[in-house]
């Protein structure tokens, strides 16, 4: 369990050949069309549900953080909250990262850029029209404290407590067109879990606030920059 890009399960190479030789062989002998386009589209989805399952069934496996190397989080978390800018600014929203310099962590570096990415889709396709998303980096000891948080008036507490289920989808979520499984927030939580940290979520106003606590971290020296 996100020991590295885990290659994919048999069944799962499978459903991707199939699938994907199928609407190609359509698209050469008829065209792209509506239906091909999103026979992609469900394929892709398709594929999210199997990972984020298979990442749910590891979770039980034994796991040492201490094993890995030491990487970068705060150019992790700089790189991650870019790549999702031109996503929130298609849905008038906005990212502003405010990340403390060379913080450094031991763990699996595609695990938890999974976790930002998590974290992040979440705010962009739930946040309140318009809002701001804010990403927050900093050391408190010697653990590091990431917030992404972001204005989610209609969220009341009751439906806060329940995000992290698996397959709970918020009211707002299941209203609106882009469709998830509920399954996100369970594996972010699991991943920052197996790091020795945590992930919780809270309602600060009318702000959603997302905090991952995470462990074996060190602003780095300036020769390791």
């Amino acid at each position: 369990y996100c020991e590295g890009r885990q290659p994919k399960t048999d069944d799962e190479v499978a459903i991707d050949r199939v699938f994907a030789a199928n609407n190609d062989l359509t698209e050469r002998l008829s065209g792209e069309t509506k239906w091909t386009r999103s026979t992609k589209t469900q394929i892709a989805r398709l594929n999210m549900l199997i990972r984020d399952l298979i990442d749910m069934a590891r979770s039980s496996e034994s796991f040492d953080p201490t094993s890995f190397p030491a990487f970068n989080l705060s150019r992790l978390t700089e790189r991650t909250a870019e790549d999702f800018r031109p996503l929130a600014e298609a849905k008038g929203k906005r990212i502003q990262a405010d990340i403390v310099d060379g913080i450094e962590m031991r763990g699996s570096e595609e695990s938890i850029e999974r976790l930002l990415s998590i974290l992040l889709d979440n705010a962009v396709k739930h946040g309140d029209d318009g809002c701001r998303i804010d990403v927050a980096l900093r050391m408190h000891r010697k653990a590091a404290v990431l917030r992404v948080s972001n204005p989610a008036v209609a969220l009341d507490e009751e439906e806060v407590a329940l995000l992290f289920d698996r397959f709970y989808r918020s009211n707002g979520a299941r209203a609106c067109s882009t469709r998830g499984y509920g399954i996100g927030l369970s594996v972010a939580q699991g991943i920052a879990e197996r790091h020795g940290g945590k992930l919780s979520a809270s309602k600060e106003g009318d702000l959603l606030v997302f905090t991952a606590t995470l462990p074996r971290c060190a602003i780095m020296s300036q020769h390791m920059q």
